[in-house]
Formats: structure tokens, C-alpha cells, sequence
């Protein structure tokens, strides 16, 4: 849910406050947040507001993974699921274990 909602790019400050907002009502729109207990709803809006206010820093540190750019149909999903996985490695000090292992889960799952 959080991957799905990070997806969106903005530039500019009143861009990105938009696209902040934007995001957070897309994730309280979807179906399997809607099942999460608060703490994990809260979790899920903590990790959409960290990619969005930390994303050229975040992109930034990705372009440097890439050998190339995700691409095809699902590159924004991965994109953005890469990108959530960073904002916990980065900023929100998330177990490293729990991060590689939710992020391959993500992936595999929408592969």
C-alpha cells in the first residue's frame, strides 16, 4: 500500500505538498490499508510522508544502485517500492533484515 502510493513525483514546494497529499488520501483509499491495526496504519503514512519529503535525497542514492533504470510495466511499482525500502534503511532506521525482506516480498509478489 505505502509502495502504491509513493509512486507519485512532484518538483517545487507547493508541488510537493500536493503530491504529499495526494498520496496520503491514496493510501487511505486502499483496501488492505483500510485492514491495518493503527499502529501500522500509522507506519504506512510515516513511510509515504518520509519518501515524499526526502525523495531527491532518496532518488539520489538509488541512481547510484542503478547500472539502468527500472523500466517496463511495472517500473514505477518498483521504483516506488525501492524507493520506501530506502526511506527505511535511511531515515527511519528499520531493522535492515525487516527492510530487504519486505521489499523482495513486494517485488516478488508484483513480478
Amino acid at each position: 500500500a505505502a509502495a502504491a502510493a509513493a509512486t507519485s513525483q512532484s518538483s517545487g514546494a507547493g508541488a510537493q505538498a500536493h503530491a504529499g497529499t495526494f498520496a496520503t488520501r491514496q493510501l487511505e483509499q486502499d483496501s488492505y490499508y483500510k485492514l491495518l491495526e493503527p499502529r501500522d496504519k500509522a507506519f504506512a503514512r510515516l513511510l509515504v510522508a518520509t519518501v515524499q519529503r526526502r525523495l531527491g535525497q532518496i532518488d539520489g542514492v538509488l541512481a547510484c544502485c542503478f547500472t539502468k533504470s527500472p523500466s517496463g510495466k511495472n517500473k514505477h511499482l518498483i521504483l516506488a517500492t525501492l524507493r520506501v525500502g530506502a526511506a527505511q534503511l535511511l531515515f527511519l532506521k528499520t531493522p535492515t533484515f525487516a527492510v530487504v525482506k519486505e521489499t523482495v516480498e513486494v517485488l516478488r509478489i508484483h513480478h
